[in-house]
């Protein structure tokens, strides 16, 4: 008996979730992004209705909003995402023998215990739909096949309903395919590829394993073997837990950043911003990066793992800004100033601030230096960056 690999995904999953949270968002343009009150950072979803008005998601929101004067903007809440993936998973255990996380919104499921033919595995993707439909009122999108890499090409193909894939459909229906259809091959892959004459995922199925070794290594050999159908080098669980594996914000103010004051500034709201969003998903970061664009064009960025997960919007500034203090000078003058909390875990040790009481040092009034970076700056354009 062969095996039936389900691969299954709930499309646009941030912008559905929000539109069942609240059903009078499905019928007007939304975006997920910053702050609604400021109009800042970047379109992370849409809905059909902001899609069909020209909104494309990583856009600043400012001008998603000049493309579409009645654009409804929603803070993202990643705590009710997670709530929505937990009970969609849990719909999956319910369907199959081993399911693989893939994303917050995708899975694999093994059902080969349960079924014997393709048919039959588009049978329990029917119900599986049907399931997702009536308890979370999403729509699932299924791909079916006899592996994880197909399942998942599958779905790619389903459109938003149920495709399949059988060993008999493979000449005739994926070689054909572009050859970055396939699992794993990215714009720099897709590129070395067509160094080598290979378009199509016939051509890599047709293509010299030891050739391809030669100019992508290992990686040569599987894309090989996945194109002729065999995924037995492909992991399932290579996976993380969820989907967003970071927070960023960045600021790019309307001239470079001089001094040590203005930066100091800059990095206490980057901080707190990413506090904030630290909090509403229920998580605290392990590490913390810098990332600065100087007025030259040069970049560079550096890290450092905090002592114990931190969710404090004070740690984080103090880190960050020792961190620039001691790989920037000042006199540069910094176009874009990045912070990025990543390794993030559901541990709750928190790391104590410094800071007794939650008040910073009296050499650094808060309040009154943000106050005049606004005057000499304008009001900062926060920027967020999402699933890192």
């Amino acid at each position: 008996m062969g095996n039936i690999i389900l691969n299954c995904c709930v499309n646009n999953f941030l912008a559905s979730v929000e539109c069942v949270d609240m059903p009078s968002l499905r019928y007007v343009p939304m975006a997920i992004c910053g702050d609604p009150a400021l109009q800042n950072g970047s379109v992370i979803a849409k809905n059909d209705e902001a899609r069909k008005c020209g909104v494309v998601t990583g856009e600043p929101s400012r001008s998603a909003v000049a493309k579409c004067p009645s654009l409804v903007i929603v803070r993202p809440d990643y705590s009710k995402y997670k709530r929505y993936s937990d009970k969609l998973f849990e719909i999956f255990k319910k369907m199959g023998d081993t399911v693989y996380f893939n994303k917050i919104s995708e899975g694999w499921i093994d059902v080969s215990s349960r079924c014997e033919t393709i048919e039959e595995g588009l049978a329990i993707a029917e119900k599986l739909k049907i399931r997702v439909r009536k308890e979370l009122s999403l729509s699932l999108t299924v791909g079916v096949s006899y592996n994880f890499v197909f399942s998942k090409l599958a779905s790619d193909l389903a459109e938003g309903g149920i495709y399949s894939i059988s060993k008999n459909d493979v000449e005739s229906t994926v070689w054909p395919l572009q050859a970055d259809k396939l699992i794993s091959i990215g714009d720099a892959t897709k590129k070395l590829l067509r160094g080598l004459n290979i378009n199509t995922i016939g051509d890599l199925a047709a293509a010299d394993p030891t050739e391809l070794s030669g100019v992508l290594g290992d990686n040569g050999f599987r894309l090989w073997s996945y194109a002729n159908g065999n995924d037995s080098g492909f992991d399932p669980m290579a996976s993380g837990e969820f989907e967003c594996k970071s927070v960023a914000n960045s600021v790019a103010p309307s001239r470079p950043i001089i001094g040590d004051g203005d930066a100091r500034a800059f990095l206490f709201v980057l901080s707190e911003t990413i506090a904030n969003r630290l909090d509403r998903m229920g998580v605290h970061a392990e590490r913390i990066g810098v990332f600065v664009k100087t007025a030259d064009e040069a970049q560079f960025s550096r890290f450092r793992t905090f002592s114990s997960p931190t969710a404090d919007k004070y740690v984080i500034y103090e880190n960050a800004y020792d961190l620039l203090c001691k790989n920037f000078a000042f006199d540069q003058g910094i176009l874009r100033l990045s912070i990025r909390a990543d390794k993030l875990t559901d541990d709750c040790f928190e790391q104590i601030s410094l800071f007794d009481f939650d008040v910073v040092p009296s050499s650094f009034d808060v309040e009154d230096t943000i106050r005049d970076v606004i005057l000499r700056y304008g009001s900062p354009d926060i920027e967020d960056t999402e699933n890192m």
